[in-house]
């Protein structure tokens, strides 16, 4: 399943990556473009897979689009104590995104 070796940020717990298609204001997310690192089975994968999947992934749909991939275009979604970060990477066509869990600060 890992295309890359995936490491997760400083200061994060999980983290999953992907080399998404953007192709007329789609994004398709290829199975074997994806990357995940971290511990897996836990209720934090759970959430964090949860977030991947109602939040950020919806997030990439909409604002992916409108990045330009004929330069280095990039955006970033912070919810809590996940992110999001997606970049064109002045790819002509492809979406290079990383969504991690950090450690969340007392009181959080």
């Amino acid at each position: 399943m890992t295309w890359s070796v995936v490491t997760v940020p400083d200061g994060g717990v999980r983290c999953w990556e992907c080399r998404a298609i953007q192709d007329g204001g789609q994004i398709d997310f290829v199975a074997d473009r994806q990357g995940y690192a971290g511990s897996v089975g836990d209720e934090g994968y759970k959430a964090f897979a949860a977030w991947v999947y109602g939040r950020a992934k919806p997030w990439i749909r909409k604002d992916g689009p409108g990045l330009r991939g004929d330069r280095e275009d990039e955006a970033e979604l912070v919810d809590g104590k996940y992110r999001a970060r997606i970049s064109t990477n002045a790819s002509y066509g492809y979406l290079y995104v990383r969504a991690w869990e950090t450690v969340a600060a007392p009181g959080q």
